[in-house]
């Protein structure tokens, strides 16, 4: 019985801990939210706020991407997305391929394979695009293995780097 009951107040206390970690990580990144915005606001004063907007939320993309909360990531990306202008086609396609990883890593093949296409369609010349349309192909299966195969070699085509010739 005490044995049980020492590994009950041990469990106890892992998650209290885990706890008031998560309420410091969480209050981190509040604060750093707040300095980002406050920084890109003034670096910013003279163009649009939309561009400002949209720089916030991919950096905070990019941080819930490299803490491997990528369901996160892709809804910040959305954001930026949202907030980009219609006619920079370069940012767009750069938010629409790193939102499919995204949706790749937490297994919306589909979605994925959709933000890749909207990508290659933006920049039909960017080799990671077609890496990205290459990808979300292959993880739907057969259907879809010719398409994937046409879109590993056309990414090596553009970008012969040794990450789209190992997708082949």
């Amino acid at each position: 019985r005490q044995q049980q009951r020492r590994k009950r107040c041990a469990a106890r206390e892992v998650w209290r801990r885990d706890a008031r970690q998560q309420a410091k990580q969480s209050e981190y990144f509040k604060a750093a939210e707040a300095r980002r915005l406050s920084e890109v606001s003034t670096s910013f004063a003279d163009s649009g706020v939309a561009k400002a907007e949209a720089l916030v939320w991919k950096q905070m993309a990019r941080k819930a991407f490299q803490y491997g909360d990528y369901f996160v990531a892709q809804l910040y990306y959305s954001e930026e997305l949202a907030r980009l202008p219609a006619d920079d086609g370069e940012r767009r396609a750069v938010v629409h391929s790193n939102r499919s990883v995204c949706l790749a890593k937490v297994r919306h093949f589909e979605a994925a394979l959709e933000d890749a296409r909207q990508a290659t369609q933006l920049r039909p010349t960017w080799g990671r695009a077609w890496a990205r349309f290459g990808s979300a192909s292959a993880s739907l299966g057969r259907a879809s293995s010719q398409d994937a195969r046409d879109a590993w070699f056309k990414a090596v085509a553009f970008d012969p780097s040794s990450q789209h010739i190992e997708g082949l």
